[in-house]
């Protein structure tokens, strides 16, 4: 379990980790500034967020159904998504949009 605080850091090991006592570790910490980058790009983009948050049917105009051609042109690293035909027509729309399309929301390993 990690808790962190403004200039403090607490790490603590699970209940089977024994170390000796007195033992020293390094632990290093690594911050990921995509995450910042991608905070920072929203707040000065000129676009519409309603766009982003609240998409109509205005907003995809020009979408195309994901036709069985796109679907086979995927080949996926993880084979068992292309047993699943739900899951391999997401990831084609995925692939296929256009840019600056509506973003899509997915939920799953």
């Amino acid at each position: 379990m990690i808790q962190v605080q403004q200039k403090h850091v607490s790490l603590r090991f699970i209940d089977d980790f024994n170390p000796y006592e007195g033992s020293k570790f390094d632990v290093r910490f690594i911050l990921n500034r995509l995450a910042f980058r991608r905070m920072h790009h929203v707040l000065v983009n000129n676009n519409k967020p309603a766009r982003l948050l609240f998409p109509e049917s205005s907003h995809i105009e020009g979408a195309t159904r994901v036709t069985r051609e796109m679907m086979n042109s995927i080949i996926p690293y993880y084979q068992p998504l292309a047993q699943d035909e739900e899951q391999l027509e997401t990831v084609a729309a995925i692939v296929n949009q256009k840019p600056g399309s509506v973003p899509f929301v997915v939920f799953g390993p």
